[in-house]
């Protein structure tokens, strides 16, 4: 395992406009005000063979669309996040949907908190998502949030990856992505590096 020297990242490199700018859906999101989820998102979730009743936690839940949409489904949901502010923008979804939804009050959360250091029971969880969160960690990061989410699964559980594109992606189609954007204003949110967080 990497020695721990590389610090993580701090979580206010995650803002309010990286959400809702250059993080992918975020114009599905807008639109919807989070009702309905990007396609990406609906086929990542899909896998996850998710069924009203069960538990589900949303590692690095963004903007909280999945747990809006798990509410809706009949899901108990939480979602965790290391960036303050998408913890706020998915309790502001939540409260959203609780107020405007017709599924009643299925049990659902959201608090600031580290991948590393789940803070729920050991075996709680039908499914755990981790969707485009692996990028964003170091290898010693992820060694430690694996174990822990393998700890809050329960024993017949699914934990659910997605990740970022490979290579070719990278060295291809990320370039033509990053002209388009530049020429709609949007280049700022589009580093030259697409691993980079912040635009170089």
């Amino acid at each position: 395992m990497e020695t721990r020297e590389k610090k993580s990242l701090p979580s206010t490199l995650y803002t309010e406009e990286y959400f809702l700018t250059a993080c992918e859906g975020y114009d599905v999101f807008l639109e919807s005000e989070g009702r309905h989820l990007s396609r990406r998102l609906n086929d990542a979730f899909a896998m996850a063979d998710v069924r009203p009743g069960m538990r589900l936690l949303d590692v690095g839940c963004g903007r909280g669309e999945i747990i809006r949409h798990c509410i809706q489904m009949g899901v108990e949901a939480f979602g965790i996040d290391y960036a303050e502010v998408a913890a706020l923008m998915t309790r502001d979804v939540i409260n959203q949907e609780n107020q405007t939804g017709t599924k009643g009050s299925t049990p659902s959360g959201v608090c600031m908190a580290d991948a590393k250091y789940l803070p729920f029971p050991t075996g709680y969880f039908d499914r755990v998502l981790l969707f485009d969160v692996v990028e964003h960690l170091y290898p010693w990061e992820l060694h430690l949030s694996l174990s822990e989410i393998y700890r809050v699964l329960r024993e017949d559980g699914s934990l659910i990856i997605h990740t970022a594109p490979n290579r070719w992606y990278d060295k291809y189609a990320y370039p033509v992505v990053r002209t388009f954007r530049r020429m709609l204003g949007q280049g700022q949110n589009y580093p030259r590096d697409p691993r980079a967080i912040i635009p170089v």
